[in-house]
């Protein structure tokens, strides 16, 4: 999934230098190697950020796909089939709960302007 962070990402990896740093003109195997470990260590420290509805679709994917499917997670992850309703239909938030059984935790999120 491409998104906000992955183009960060290429707009940072691609300040790191071209040409090796012991003065040849072009890339040698070994600054290569550099650039692809910085650039993989970098990555692996953003964290992954769910839209709302990125994370609707989590939630809808973990209803079994049967009848009674909706009542069947919310019984198991100890929400009302009623509360699980709302979230999936965009009518109130998902509680922590709800976030703690599917593997999400909520954060507060500031950004610099684009």
């Amino acid at each position: 999934m491409t998104n906000r962070h992955e183009a960060r990402l290429s707009v940072v990896a691609s300040t790191i230098p071209t040409g090796c740093p012991c003065g040849s003109k072009k890339d040698c195997e070994t600054c290569d190697h550099v650039r692809t470990i910085f650039y993989q260590t970098l990555r692996s420290h953003v964290p992954h950020r769910l839209t709302q509805d990125d994370l609707i679709e989590l939630i809808r994917s973990k209803i079994p796909n049967e009848m009674g499917g909706q009542a069947q997670l919310a019984e198991a992850v100890g929400v009302t089939p009623q509360n699980l309703n709302d979230v999936l239909n965009g009518r109130r938030p998902p509680g922590p709960t709800l976030l703690k059984a599917i593997g999400v935790k909520k954060s507060k999120v500031y950004e610099l302007e684009d």
